[in-house]
């Protein structure tokens, strides 16, 4: 039995039991690290929700509803019938559209956690060509000119500090809270004519003259600058037969992201510049949208693009990054002190085994606590020297020898060392891991070579 008890396969078994075990553990560290993560990200939505969140600016954009009239049958011979109005509503889209954003980047403390915020100085121009009765559907019975606004569609209209004017044709129109729109939710509105007689509410095709109105005069151009106030992420939404976005900031570390990337751009230590240029054929929507169409917002936000301001300290990824490495670490460790087992005729107990595996749990619970207030670089390393030392100096006792221990130390510096080219390299992290891999396996197997792992039993204690 006690033979049995210390030959190789039964040890062997042993370490596989205890290393599928701190599976547990491991499950653990992953569910704090999640935990930790969503503190963080509602620190992010209790800050914005109060200051402004992620940003999507889409218009200006010209809404004019419409009715159709139909006969409703009431009965299967279509002899009676009653008349039956739909409200639809046409959306128009400029011709020209040309934004300028200054992004002031601003931090604020929740705790623990840096949150980003900015403050966007918004300069919009641009121009709508002529809306007449043909860029309606031909059986729409009344067009509603009396109703048509101009909308600036926004994600958290929160965001806005004061009192917003457009300048349409050298005529100031002042926002209202909400678009009034079916199709556009978010957003403010801005009524584009007067009434100036006493004419029905719904006005007739043919009956325009009882409106002074912008629309029928030429091209309809449009100017407006606004502060919005936001969160991270700022984008907009490419309206414009033509469109441009020019974006400058004093933040250095940006993100650009949506559907297309910056045309030019730079980006050094003292902040960014960048420029987007696009037409409509590159979205999926014309420059005329029909709410019986069924339409919808998301379906702009889709060809939106911009920026995301980023705090380039994110070490919750990179500790669930190395946590995936986790169980790859432990078999390592604990091949290496079998090794050693091996070729020095010492014998290690599985308790010994057990608490070397607890101190590689716990450098996964101290690099995160350390990162939320060193960030990762700083905490990582603090995490794994403080470790391998810890584990050099058990490695000195229980193999009775301190120049193991000293190796022992170098050796674990190395990995976490490796470990660590893997989580800044993500690009390369396959093939430096692969070849990192087979070199460590080809030195296992030349240490090894001339092992007969059948007649090797362990020696016991005296």
């Amino acid at each position: 039995m006690e033979k049995f008890r210390n030959s190789n396969g039964f040890r062997i078994v042993v370490l596989g039991v205890l290393l599928l075990g701190f599976l547990i553990p491991l499950s653990f560290v992953n569910s704090l690290v999640d935990e930790r993560m969503n503190t963080f990200y509602s620190a992010i939505e209790e800050v914005s929700s109060k200051w402004g969140g992620n940003q999507t600016i889409r218009g200006p954009i010209i809404a004019i509803p419409y009715s159709i009239t139909t006969r409703k049958y009431l009965d299967s011979e279509m002899k009676k019938f009653e008349w039956e109005t739909r409200n639809y509503e046409m959306l128009f889209l400029p011709e020209e559209l040309n934004v300028t954003s200054k992004l002031n980047p601003i931090i604020r403390n929740r705790g623990i956690y840096k949150i980003m915020l900015y403050n966007n100085l918004i300069s919009l121009n641009g121009k709508f060509k002529p809306i007449s009765e043909k860029d309606f559907p031909t059986d729409a019975n009344v067009i509603h000119w009396d109703s048509a606004k101009i909308i600036l569609g926004m994600d958290d209209p929160k965001g806005i500090t004061s009192e917003l004017i457009i300048q349409c044709n050298n005529h100031k129109l002042n926002f209202s809270p909400g678009t009034d729109s079916e199709i556009l939710n978010k957003g403010i509105h801005a009524k584009l004519t007067t009434k100036t007689n006493n004419s029905d509410d719904g006005i007739t095709k043919n009956r325009l003259s009882g409106y002074t109105n912008f629309l029928s005069k030429g091209n309809l151009s449009f100017e407006m600058d606004f502060h919005l106030k936001g969160s991270s992420i700022f984008r907009v939404v490419p309206v414009g037969k033509s469109s441009k976005l020019s974006m400058d900031s004093t933040w250095a570390d940006p993100s650009f992201i949506g559907a297309i990337l910056p045309t030019d751009r730079v980006v050094n230590d003292k902040g960014f510049n960048a420029t987007w240029e696009t037409s409509f054929l590159s979205r999926n929507y014309g420059q005329k949208i029909d709410s019986r169409a069924g339409f919808n917002e998301q379906e702009m936000n889709e060809s939106s693009f911009g920026v995301n301001l980023i705090i380039p300290s994110d070490h919750y990824q990179f500790v669930d990054r190395s946590l995936k490495y986790a169980i790859l670490i432990l078999l390592m460790s604990f091949t290496i002190f079998f090794l050693i087992e091996i070729l020095t005729k010492l014998q290690l107990h599985p308790i010994q085994y057990l608490l070397i595996g607890a101190a590689k749990i716990i450098f996964y619970i101290l690099n995160l606590a350390l990162s939320e207030h060193l960030g990762f670089a700083m905490a990582y390393w603090i995490a794994s020297i403080s470790v391998a030392i810890l584990i050099g100096y058990y490695a000195g006792n229980i193999l009775k020898s301190r120049v193991r221990g000293f190796y022992t130390t170098g050796f674990f510096l190395l990995l976490y060392s490796f470990l660590f080219v893997i989580l800044s390299a993500e690009d390369y992290a396959l093939i430096i891991g692969s070849i990192c891999l087979f070199a460590l396996l080809g030195i296992v197997m030349h240490v090894t070579r001339k092992m007969n792992w059948y007649n090797s039993p362990m020696p016991t204690k005296d």
